[in-house]
């Protein structure tokens, strides 16, 4: 408690409450004779000795209580890699040996140190298999303690392993394969549409051909004709073949590549539509009105 308190920043409302307790705690460990009554939790005789001495009471570091021998050993063997691997950063690996290192302790995978050097391999399986130990003899303690977990956390887990019985797995797993058929089936349908759409847009529409087999069946065929009437403007005559949409697209087209239209007229007859316009924009020499003629044929063709 004094500890956060402390972190919190609000100890000096505290200061009386905090000082006796820590006189408590002094005589405490000051008295009592290493036994049942100290702590056998390394974290909790360390943070009891870290307060005591920041407060000006002498006490002693608590790691000789014989209750603690697991820890003090484990302890040593932490200090010893610590000053094991500083030589190796100091000493031995090369830098990209070392961040071939790091990257490989901070994935803590064993099978990653086939590309190590063979004296860091020896280090981090060393390392690896110390961890592993000290894991294992921590969680061997908390299962054989009376009581090993907070009450709340152990009633929530009783009544999970009661709601988690084979009846609710089956359910569950019946409800998640149920909208997982729904997915299907919904993607299905979207691939079908798909298909359909693919299908009616490749499929010539009727209509066009029709108009193609007349222009084909009277001899008319696609052309342009562009002649200067005065200044920059020019009159063109457009004869192409009937399409849906077509006379908005070449109206577009022509827009878009800086026509300015007026006096527009369209008229259509056996497949064929004739589009007649005066433009400006161009100069409208011969060689003008020749390119002119060539763009025109390449937007119909393109529509």
């Amino acid at each position: 408690m004094i500890d956060a308190v402390q972190r919190l920043g609000i100890d000096y409302h505290f200061e009386d409450e905090i000082d006796q307790i820590l006189q408590k705690q002094h005589i405490i460990s000051s008295t009592t004779a290493h036994g049942a009554h100290d702590p056998t939790d390394l974290h909790e005789v360390a943070l009891r000795f870290r307060l005591l001495r920041q407060h000006g009471y002498f006490v002693s570091d608590g790691l000789t209580n014989p209750n603690l021998s697991d820890e003090r050993i484990e302890f040593t063997k932490s200090v010893s890699f610590i000053y094991l691997i500083d030589d190796i950063f100091d000493v031995y690996g090369t830098l990209d040996d070392l961040i071939l290192f790091t990257e490989v302790v901070n994935g803590w995978e064993i099978g990653a140190i086939e590309h190590l050097p063979d004296y860091m391999k020896i280090c981090f399986k060393a390392l690896y298999d110390m961890t592993d130990e000290i894991s294992c003899k921590k969680l061997n303690k908390v299962l054989v303690s009376p009581n090993p977990f907070p009450a709340a956390f152990t009633k929530a887990s009783l009544n999970l392993a009661r709601m988690m019985n084979k009846a609710t797995i089956v359910e569950d797993a019946i409800t998640y394969i149920q909208e997982l058929q729904q997915k299907v089936d919904f993607l299905k349908d979207q691939l079908f549409e798909m298909e359909a759409s693919s299908a009616e847009t490749l499929q010539p529409n009727k209509e066009e051909t029709h108009a193609a087999e007349e222009m084909k069946k009277f001899g008319i065929q696609t052309e342009v004709n562009v002649t200067k009437i005065d200044g920059n403007k020019l009159w063109v005559k457009t004869v192409l073949e009937k399409k849906r949409g077509g006379f908005t697209k070449l109206m577009e087209a022509m827009t878009g590549f800086g026509f300015e239209l007026t006096d527009t007229s369209v008229t259509t007859s056996n497949g064929v539509m004739m589009v007649s316009s005066c433009i400006t924009g161009f100069c409208c020499d011969k060689l003008e009105v020749e390119q002119t003629r060539e763009l025109m044929l390449e937007i119909i063709n393109g529509i």
